[in-house]
């Protein structure tokens, strides 16, 4: 069965649908962290695979053609080398074939049989939760990791033949200087990933580290966050990644088309508790229980949470808000095409503004933001929300 599109919601040019598996699992929760999680019990983890294929038969998606397929966490890496076969055998009977397959790993996590198995099913990207190469740093975030062991990781993705694969390090840790970050940033460039994305650190209010960093009389130091943001900005460029979202760097052809179709506004279907879809005009995420989920669709009704049908005035505004956080921008004349010119209009006072602000840029249909601009894009986001 074709899945149907209404023309609302037709996905950017040469763009196809995206497809999310959230891997619940994790063996330790780190103190930044505040996901949902579960320990990786084996009884645990052999219901969840069987729960998935389920809830992809009910969700009516079969035949649809996804582009890309994105396993994210938790730590999909717990799974074992048998579950990654098992799963590549699944989406071969089911005609998956994504141009783009990506899998988060934790160093931890890349051991040479389960990278050979990834190999084995067609998972041509990986993504590395390094977060910085310190010690000290590394200590200060709770990772069970240490920097040998992120280097034997890496090395182990070369050796198994990953020349595509991200390395993720945060920005702004508590007590980081651009010179550190720097370090950090010279050191993910000497390994040749093909992308690196720099993640601001969250202080997430139910995460252990603003805890432990309140009762050290911690407060932010937004100009230091600014100058790490700028340094990164600077530097990763002349390293040969080009700086195509505010957080994300690659090489030339090497972008994540996954998060591009999210930052787009085109379709993703989330399998799995706590997953997020957008999918035939509605969005809505998966419960964050596993026990609640399995139930649900065990019983053929996977509980959803948050549901709602979307407009094309919510959906341009979504592709605002995500599209200029790409320095590339957003292309005004193709949103028109996508969401209607009526509701593209509601924003005409907005541009000149902003760009007598110094945030934005026009040059002909295309509107980005400045580096300014891309410094306050969160204000930038609150300013178009108003609008809808």
């Amino acid at each position: 069965m074709q899945v149907q599109v209404k023309e609302a919601f037709q996905t950017p040019a040469k763009q196809g649908a995206a497809l999310y598996v959230h891997v619940p699992f994790c063996v330790q929760r780190c103190d930044y962290c505040a996901f949902y999680r579960e320990p990786p019990r084996r009884a645990d983890m052999e219901a969840y695979l069987g729960a998935l294929r389920r809830e992809w038969a009910l969700s009516g998606a079969r035949g649809g053609a996804f582009e890309t397929v994105f396993f994210g966490g938790g730590t999909p890496g717990v799974l074992t080398p048998e579950d990654f076969h098992a799963i590549g055998r699944w989406f071969e009977s089911e005609g998956i074939r994504p141009k783009e397959w990506t899998v988060e790993l934790s160093p931890a996590t890349a051991h040479p049989a389960r990278l050979q198995a990834l190999k084995d099913i067609g998972v041509n990207r990986l993504s590395l939760g390094v977060q910085s190469f310190s010690d000290a740093f590394l200590k200060r975030l709770g990772r069970r990791c240490g920097r040998e062991q992120i280097l034997r990781a890496i090395g182990a993705l070369h050796t198994a033949g990953f020349s595509n694969f991200n390395i993720d390090l945060m920005i702004a840790l508590p007590g980081q200087t651009p010179e550190a970050l720097l370090e950090d940033i010279e050191q993910a460039a000497a390994h040749d990933p093909a992308h690196i994305s720099t993640y601001c650190l969250t202080f997430e209010d139910d995460a252990p580290l603003l805890g432990h960093l309140q009762k050290e009389g911690f407060s932010r130091n937004e100009q230091m966050e600014r100058a790490c943001y700028l340094a990164a900005w600077q530097r990763l460029p002349q390293l040969g990644y080009g700086h195509y979202e505010i957080s994300n760097f690659a090489k030339p052809g090497r972008e994540c088309i996954h998060n591009l179709n999210t930052w787009k506004m085109g379709q993703w279907l989330g399998l799995g508790p706590s997953a997020a879809s957008q999918w035939q005009n509605k969005r809505w995420g998966n419960i964050a229980d596993l026990s609640l989920w399995l139930k649900g669709v065990n019983n053929g009704t996977p509980p959803h949470v948050d549901e709602v049908e979307l407009t094309n005035a919510t959906l341009l505004a979504d592709a605002l808000i995500f599209g200029l956080r790409l320095t590339k921008g957003v292309d005004l004349e193709n949103l028109k095409t996508r969401f209607g010119e009526e509701n593209l209009n509601m924003y005409s006072s907005l541009w000149p503004r902003l760009e007598a602000e110094g945030l934005l840029t026009r040059k002909n249909s295309h509107i980005f933001l400045t580096t300014e601009g891309l410094m306050l894009v969160d204000a930038v986001g609150a300013e178009i929300l108003e609008y809808v």
